[in-house]
């Protein structure tokens, strides 16, 4: 089963309303996105009910890679590139005692942050793609 959630509609939905009451645009699809960038709270709210040994994957460049490495920094919140994917088990480990999950998830390689947009879930595979 693939799953694709590009967007997440109660923040979508809440952005463009506060846009809509100050202004008259006319909003298309890549307008939205560059609005909806992913939360760390988004993430959770989306991996709730998967495996705990569901493994995680980056998709960078048209590359997916295994999401190796968390860090929170001014912020926002840092995803590397690593040899081994990380599972919803670990993540779940290192952002339980974390405050103020609302932070931006973006992705780090070569000293580049890359916002993320969405998740695809692969469920038979037990694996999860950000891009």
């Amino acid at each position: 089963i693939l799953i694709l959630i590009p967007l997440f509609l109660k923040h979508a939905f809440d952005i463009i309303n506060k846009i809509a009451r100050t202004h008259v645009l006319k909003i298309n699809y890549y307008q939205c996105l560059l609005y909806l960038k992913m939360r760390l709270t988004d993430l959770l709210q989306l991996i709730n009910d998967l495996n705990t040994n569901t493994k995680f994957y980056l998709k960078i460049n048209e590359q997916i890679l295994p999401w190796g490495k968390l860090t929170i920094e001014n912020d926002k919140c840092l995803l590397y590139p690593g040899k081994i994917a990380m599972t919803k088990n670990k993540l779940i480990k290192l952002v339980a005692h974390i405050h103020g999950r609302g932070i931006p998830l973006r992705v780090k390689v070569n000293e580049q942050e890359i916002p993320l947009f969405g998740l695809q879930i692969r469920e038979d595979s037990r694996t999860a793609v950000l891009m």
